[in-house]
């Protein structure tokens, strides 16, 4: 009879391992972000996040719900010493799955964040820069020292970011140090050191400048020490390249400013500031074009900071130069002109096969770049409110609102879309 029982539990442990497998296929094919485990009085819900928003992918027997989820913290506890994630094997690349749990009434529930582990760092135009935007931040990169933030409310993205930012500054001739917690990926060439937190201390920076180091690759600025300590070492022949959860680059010069960072150590070391945000990307299949009203074009261009005006003629400029650099290079013409905007697009109610019937194709990002330019600096300096420094930075960059419009034009995304979690 033990035999029978052995024998039996050995099939159903069998069986959980396949089901998981399988959801985990499944979600990395649909180019899910996550997936949940949601236990009910009588079934487990399992359901996917994709394009920012969550999709029913299965039901589960409610009586393997618990041994779902301790085969699930099994697999994390075996890969990862602090049991919160495991790599899962792909036919393309292999997927890091961070383990997360919370206890409800009706049991646990589980979510997986996946993360593909990408063979390369992204691009910056597969990150969202282009044009005006990536030619300033690759002159902040050749510059030999000094700082350089990146901004987002989605920690992946900067994380995203600061590895593809730290590969183009590699080089046999420079040594750079990767101090990120928990950091997107591991570039070859690039020395990551073992943290131990997740939060970036003085004794973190001390001792990768101990190591003589050229670049040093950091997480969240949001401590003053360490910022202060990040600051003063990108005045000293050192290129540091750090992250801070913020909607904009306007927020992270404010955000600098409030940890009571001295405003000139700020303005002279202080290269650029990014800032991106992901949206749904449009499905190229079966978007629909249509004339935006008046009020939409007065609404963009407010949120822009421009007179109506003054926004067709910048909006139109900067579409020349989009289509020149291959933003959306699937429409020959442009869709405004110097009098107004003609032609917007939306997702297809319906959708088609390309797109499962949804309208949409995964995301984008947009992007923002900030340089520190004599009048950002004098801003700076002079520790102006936040209204300021956005007014003077729009004066000489393309703010992630303008970049959202070009993109819309040029069939990406919507104008109207509310930007979603991914």
């Amino acid at each position: 009879m033990s035999g029978q029982s052995s024998a039996t539990a050995n099939e159903a442990d069998n069986l959980i391992k396949a089901t998981i497998d399988q959801l985990l296929e499944d979600a990395i094919n649909r180019g899910a972000s996550a997936v949940h485990f949601e236990p009910r009085t009588h079934l487990t819900i399992v359901r996917f996040r994709h394009d920012g928003l969550l999709t029913d992918a299965a039901k589960l027997p409610r009586q393997h719900h618990e041994a779902l989820v301790t085969h699930l913290k099994q697999r994390a506890t075996t890969v990862n010493h602090a049991g919160s994630s495991f790599s899962h094997p792909t036919a393309d690349q292999p997927v890091l799955i961070h383990f997360t749990s919370l206890q409800l009434m009706d049991g646990e529930k589980v979510v997986l964040h996946l993360v593909p582990h990408l063979k390369r760092p992204l691009d910056l135009p597969s990150l969202g820069f282009w044009g005006p935007g990536q030619r300033a931040l690759e002159h902040a990169l050749s510059e030999p020292h000094g700082v350089i933030v990146s901004a987002s409310l989605d920690r992946q993205v900067t994380s995203k970011t600061l590895a593809a930012l730290g590969a183009l500054v590699q080089s046999v001739q420079r040594s750079v140090l990767n101090i990120e917690p928990d950091s997107a990926q591991t570039i070859d060439g690039i020395n990551h050191m073992q943290m131990t937190g997740r939060q970036i201390t003085t004794d973190h920076l001390l001792a990768a400048l101990r190591q003589d180091s050229d670049v040093i690759i950091m997480g969240n600025l949001i401590d003053h020490d360490a910022g202060e300590l990040a600051f003063e070492a990108g005045m000293t022949n050192r290129l540091l390249l750090g992250s801070m959860y913020a909607a904009s680059g306007e927020h992270v010069l404010r955000r600098l400013l409030d940890m009571h960072l001295a405003p000139h150590l700020v303005a002279a070391g202080l290269k650029a500031v990014t800032g991106q945000r992901r949206v749904k990307k449009l499905c190229a299949h079966c978007r629909t074009p249509y004339k935006p009203s008046p009020t939409v074009v007065k609404r963009a261009a407010k949120n822009c900071g421009l007179a109506p005006e003054a926004f067709v003629s910048r909006v139109n400029q900067l579409e020349g130069e989009a289509i020149a650099f291959g933003l959306g290079s699937d429409i020959a013409d442009a869709s405004s002109s110097p009098t107004g905007l003609n032609r917007l697009w939306k997702a297809s109610k319906v959708g088609c096969q390309a797109c499962h019937f949804s309208g949409y194709q995964g995301q984008i990002f947009l992007a923002e770049v900030i340089a520190l330019t004599p009048p950002i600096q004098r801003a700076v300096i002079m520790n102006r409110p936040i209204a300021d420094l956005r007014q003077t930075a729009q004066a000489d960059s393309v703010s992630i609102d303008l970049d959202h419009v070009i993109k819309a034009l040029r069939g990406l995304t919507e104008l109207e879309q509310i930007s979603k979690r991914s």
